[in-house]
């Protein structure tokens, strides 16, 4: 059996019967959208920017 953990959810599934996530509907080997961890890292940044000046 082959089973995968989704990196998103944790969910463990069958990926040669389910193609996707059954839970979060991820495919395997997707790359996960970066925006969300771009913004919190430009917001951090803005934050250690402001408390160094």
């Amino acid at each position: 059996m082959s089973y995968l953990h989704c990196p998103t959810c944790a969910c463990a599934y069958n990926v040669a019967r389910e193609p996707a996530c059954p839970r979060c509907g991820i495919r395997a080997g997707t790359p996960a959208d970066p925006t969300n961890d771009i913004i919190s890292a430009v917001e951090q940044l803005a934050r250690a920017m402001a408390r160094a000046t």
